[in-house]
C-alpha cells in the first residue's frame, strides 16, 4: 500500500538486470546512494519580435548521470557481477522500489567504476558511473 506520510529512505531496494535476460532482476547490495531519478525538461523560447514578453513551449527532457555509491564487498558475487557490467559499458536494467511503495525502472548506461580514497576508519566505497537513458516507468503500489 502506498504512503500517506513522508518515508525515509531506509529500506530502499536497488536491483539491476542484464539485456539478456530483462526480467531476472538481481539485488545491488550495501548501496549507499544513486542520486536522483526521473528526468527534467527543456524550455524553449518562442518569443515572436511583436511581444513584449517572453514565451516558451516544453522541449525534450534530460535524464540524470548517475554515480551509485555503494560499500564494496569484493566477495559478493552479485555487486561484482554489477561492477564487471560498468567497467566494460553493458547497459543494464534499474529497478529502485522505495518503502513507499513507488518503484522506478529505467535503462542505464553504464560506463566505468572506481574505488574511492581509503582512510584509515572508513569503510571502501566503490562508485559505478552511468547515465540513464529515456524515460523512467514509475509504478505505485
Amino acid at each position: 500500500m502506498a504512503a500517506t506520510v513522508a518515508t525515509i529512505g531506509a529500506g530502499t531496494v536497488v536491483e539491476y538486470s542484464t539485456i539478456a535476460a530483462p526480467t531476472v532482476f538481481l539485488s545491488i547490495p550495501d548501496v549507499l546512494s544513486f542520486g536522483a531519478v526521473g528526468e527534467q525538461g527543456e524550455f524553449i523560447e518562442t518569443t515572436p519580435l511583436d511581444a513584449t514578453t517572453r514565451k516558451y513551449i516544453s522541449g525534450l527532457k534530460t535524464p540524470d548521470d548517475k554515480q551509485i555509491n555503494m560499500n564494496y564487498l569484493p566477495g559478493d558475487a552479485g555487486q561484482q557481477a554489477f561492477i564487471v557490467a560498468a567497467r566494460v559499458s553493458d547497459s543494464v536494467n534499474m529497478k529502485i522500489t522505495y518503502p513507499g511503495g513507488t518503484t522506478a525502472e529505467f535503462l542505464l548506461i553504464t560506463n566505468g567504476f572506481k574505488l574511492e580514497s581509503v582512510e584509515n576508519n572508513k569503510q571502501q566505497i566503490g562508485v559505478v558511473y552511468g547515465k540513464q537513458s529515456g524515460a523512467v516507468a514509475w509504478t505505485v503500489a
